[in-house]
């Protein structure tokens, strides 16, 4: 079910029964079941077989969506393009890491161990680098541009410049 503002009333409309709908305008979705993906153009990218869509993000610029997947017992972070429903990047993602996206500057901070955050470039899937901080992280919000992180850790809660990160070393 979506709740949408219609110039001041509020509407409910049903969705189609998914695995993961992802607004990607208050009107058009992309919604993924099983491995077959529908994009708000009606077109189809068909994922590997037993996949599982567990969430995702349009990017802001509406070309791209990204997709984190369960299957055969992995997880991959996948970039659709939009227009044509290619697989553009695949990145491995660690079985229990947290993944957040800044839709913005199409980056992913991927949490690859109790304390260990990698950047990774969704337009090219290379690692930007890799932060290491002096706590064990419990949670993870990266702004929308891809400068600065909110880390809740054993600390506390700490902001950091993504950038200043990178250049500690690790």
């Amino acid at each position: 079910m979506a709740v949408l503002d219609d110039f001041g009333q509020l509407v409910a409309n049903e969705l189609a029964e998914a695995d993961a709908t992802i607004p990607l305008t208050g009107r058009r979705f992309v919604t993924a079941r099983g491995g077959r993906v529908t994009l708000p153009s009606g077109v189809l990218a068909q994922l590997a077989p037993s996949s599982l869509v567990l969430g995702g993000a349009v990017m802001t610029d509406g070309k791209a969506v990204a997709l984190l997947v369960a299957r055969a017992g992995g997880r991959q972070l996948i970039v659709l393009a939009r227009g044509h429903g290619q697989t553009t990047v695949r990145y491995a993602v660690p079985a229990a890491a947290m993944v957040r996206v800044a839709v913005k500057a199409y980056l992913a901070v991927v949490q690859s161990g109790p304390r260990t955050l990698v950047m990774v470039d969704l337009r090219t899937g290379r690692e930007l680098g890799t932060a290491t901080l002096d706590a064990d992280v419990h949670d993870v919000a990266v702004d929308p541009a891809g400068r600065r992180l909110a880390v809740r850790s054993d600390a506390g809660i700490e902001l950091h410049e993504i950038a200043e990160l990178l250049r500690r070393p690790v």
